[in-house]
């Protein structure tokens, strides 16, 4: 296991969480946002060269940062604050985008903020650049917010959840149909007692999607099931507790490139290794007891791979008690050959 601190940005934000995670390019470089949850938001990457298959690469990097990029475009307005890019970073077509938002409770304090800012990290020209500002209002939505983001790249198009929302219509799976511009829900495809499903990986070939929710229930959907020529959607299992007063929230959620093992970490540091074929649970370790220095940390990411094998995932601890945040990359297959007497 590795791990790089988040600097300080030219401006002075200091990194306190990442609630964004990591997110990954297919040359194998790796991206994470940090924020402080008041004044600022910020970019960094680590760089796939000058990494190999025994270390990854040595220096985590500074991109740049919401405030700076919307001063530096004349969108920035006196004390609004960017306080958290929720959104994986995500990359398409050498750039990666990240869209923020301003207001975490379910309440009317949302109307209060403008709204949110997409921007985009270009990596051939190596600028940080808010794209909202030529829009209506310079937002993104008028007193919207976004918490998650996918790209169609058969459209070439960004598609962004926004919150808050009512968690009552939430038991099963909602769905947007981007070649029939339509929303639709399936209400056979159960989730559970309302959990957000907070992590995703998908793949081609076939088409299929791993996904897990903050208990660390893991479902599959196939698309379509060459058995049947339908779309399935599946329980594959679970870590084993029904509410998050066992081992914490489930936040990290990685498929091997093989799809055969999903590796979960929850925020009270319990690691599992589940076998996709049965959702059988093969390890489970106390992280901290592994490694000592993130007693009391959380952890936050989903689907970030470089090309040797490494999964990569925020660690920062709460709020009030934090110092800082790190970028945490694991080798799956050595740590658990290291700590194959551990239980």
């Amino acid at each position: 296991m590795w791990y790089w601190d988040l600097p300080t940005t030219p401006n002075g934000l200091k990194p306190l969480i990442a609630y964004s995670g990591a997110g990954s390019a297919p040359d194998g470089s790796i991206y994470i946002g940090g924020m402080d949850h008041r004044t600022n938001s910020a970019l960094y990457s680590l760089p796939a060269a000058g990494g190999t298959a025994t270390l990854p690469a040595p220096t985590l990097g500074y991109l740049g940062d919401a405030r700076a990029a919307s001063e530096a475009a004349g969108n920035y307005l006196p004390g609004e604050g960017i306080e958290k890019f929720h959104t994986r970073p995500t990359w398409y077509q050498g750039k990666v985008y990240v869209a923020n938002l301003n207001h975490s409770d379910l309440d009317a304090g949302y109307l209060n903020k403008r709204g949110f800012h997409w921007y985009a990290y270009d990596t051939a020209g190596g600028s940080f650049t808010d794209l909202s500002a030529g829009a209506p209002h310079g937002v993104g939505a008028l007193h919207g917010g976004i918490v998650s983001t996918v790209i169609d790249p058969a459209r070439g198009v960004i598609y962004g959840y926004g919150g808050p929302y009512d968690p009552t219509i939430f038991n099963h799976v909602h769905y947007y149909d981007p070649a029939a511009g339509r929303f639709g829900e399936r209400t056979g495809w159960k989730l559970r007692t309302q959990h957000a499903i907070d992590a995703a990986q998908c793949f081609t070939g076939p088409r299929v999607c791993y996904v897990a929710d903050n208990l660390g229930t893991v479902w599959r959907f196939l698309d379509p099931d060459p058995a049947t020529g339908k779309l399935e959607w599946r329980r594959v299992g679970s870590i084993g507790q029904s509410t998050t007063a066992t081992y914490g929230a489930n936040w990290v959620f990685h498929v091997n490139p093989g799809r055969t093992r999903a590796y979960l970490l929850t925020k009270r540091g319990k690691f599992f290794e589940m076998r996709l074929s049965d959702g059988r649970i093969l390890r489970k370790l106390d992280f901290p007891a592994v490694e000592p220095a993130f007693a009391g940390w959380w952890y936050y990411g989903h689907n970030a791979w470089d090309q040797f094998g490494r999964f990569y995932l925020a660690a920062f601890k709460p709020l009030t008690k934090s110092t800082g945040v790190r970028l945490l990359a694991v080798d799956p297959a050595r740590f658990l050959a290291a700590t194959a007497s551990g239980g």
